[in-house]
């Protein structure tokens, strides 16, 4: 929308429904946080789904096309104090193993991707369970920048469900796949 009246904004700044975004490290938790909007394309997505899974109020994604997406936009988030992001997911269907989480700037530009199973402990995401996942900002070029977008994109037709969603501080430099040479 248009800023109100008077009002001089710099280039990462915006008016979000007549205030000022303020970034906070949780995204979605329970709720989706305020100044965060939903800009998916091609799902039906319920932001309170109360879906037979064990964890209440989850956002329930149903992708319907290939390479459908679940993005959420801000204007502005600086992720200079985090080293990763926090998504707990649950897998209804999903073929392939092919989700991913893609990081955008605040001028659109898709800064990294990552594939989410590369995060599970077993390297795969198995239906009917939930994986709390940690995924290090830096394997997603996005340390120290303003992002704008988070999405998971389905390569595939499919429904996942998601939760908690947060920034944090946790350090992790590698996938949980990797092994370090000794």
């Amino acid at each position: 929308g248009n800023p109100a009246s008077g009002a001089v904004l710099g280039a990462y700044d915006e008016i979000v429904h007549g205030f000022e975004f303020i970034e906070t490290s949780t995204v979605y938790k329970d709720q989706i946080s305020y100044g965060w909007d939903n800009w998916s394309w091609d799902t039906n997505v319920d932001f309170e789904s109360i879906a037979p899974v064990p964890r209440n109020k989850s956002i329930k994604l149903e992708y319907l096309k290939l390479n459908a997406g679940f993005m959420i936009h801000a204007p502005h988030f600086n992720t200079s104090t985090y080293n990763s992001i926090h998504v707990s997911v649950y897998i209804k269907s999903l073929k392939d193993q092919k989700l991913f989480i893609e990081i955008n700037d605040v001028d659109g530009r898709k800064v990294g991707s990552q594939p989410l199973h590369w995060y599970a402990e077993n390297k795969s995401l198995e239906e009917e369970k939930w994986y709390d996942l940690q995924i290090p900002l830096s394997n997603l070029n996005a340390s120290n920048i303003n992002l704008a977008n988070i999405a998971i994109i389905s390569s595939d037709p499919s429904t996942i469900f998601i939760d908690d969603i947060y920034f944090t501080d946790l350090k992790s430099d590698v996938p949980v796949w990797y092994e370090e040479k000794s």
